[in-house]
């Protein structure tokens, strides 16, 4: 008796309709209107960020130009007080425009026991030292003639009015009251008070 052997064959494939489909899960309209809330915070943290730097680095810009131009006017006082402009005009510094007032001070040195036990001499003319002291302000208001606003920039400089700093400072020495007003000094005359009004105050107390 013959034996068949059996064989399977495949069937039919199931349709794409019949197969199970896996879907991505969706985004919903809550989580979009989160995205972009958190999108809108973070622009506009960076925006805030980047507008106080820039405010910043402006300031920082116009509080170096007033310094510049204290220390200008700080020079222009040890060659020669006569050539500073009036104080009650403006300034204008590269695209800035400043007021500015000076203030100048007598100082007075005192030397200490171990100053005093070491040299042979004692000093003289301690007191003749003086502190001027140059104040520069933001010029606020319209017009050719604005008043003095924000205090920006302040710079002060001891020196020693025997001592001058070049040959111009020293020409100006020597001549007419400023020499007088030196030996007045050194021989122990009449110096500066301790504070002394400034040009504004002056002119004020004038008016």
């Amino acid at each position: 008796m013959r034996s068949h052997a059996s064989t399977a064959t495949p069937g039919p494939r199931p349709s794409g309709r019949g197969r199970a489909r896996l879907h991505a899960p969706g985004i919903t309209l809550l989580e979009v209107v989160l995205a972009v809330v958190m999108l809108g915070l973070v622009a506009g943290s960076l925006t805030g960020a980047i507008s106080a730097i820039e405010s910043m680095s402006a300031r920082n810009k116009r509080m170096l130009a007033a310094y510049e131009l204290a220390n200008r006017l700080v020079l222009t006082w040890l060659d020669n007080p006569k050539l500073l402009p009036p104080s009650s005009l403006p300034l204008d510094y590269g695209p800035y425009t400043f007021m500015w007032d000076y203030d100048l001070m007598g100082v007075q040195m005192r030397i200490n026991d171990a100053q005093r036990s070491t040299s042979g001499a004692a000093p003289q003319a301690l007191d003749r030292f003086e502190v001027i002291s140059i104040t520069i302000f933001e010029a606020e208001g319209d017009g050719p003639q604005p008043r003095p606003g924000e205090e920006i920039a302040l710079l002060s400089r001891m020196y020693d009015p025997a001592a001058p700093r070049n040959p111009e400072s020293m020409k100006n020495i020597v001549e007419g009251e400023n020499l007088e007003r030196l030996i007045s000094k050194l021989g122990g005359g009449a110096s500066l008070p301790t504070r002394k009004k400034s040009r504004r105050e002056s002119s004020e107390d004038e008016k």
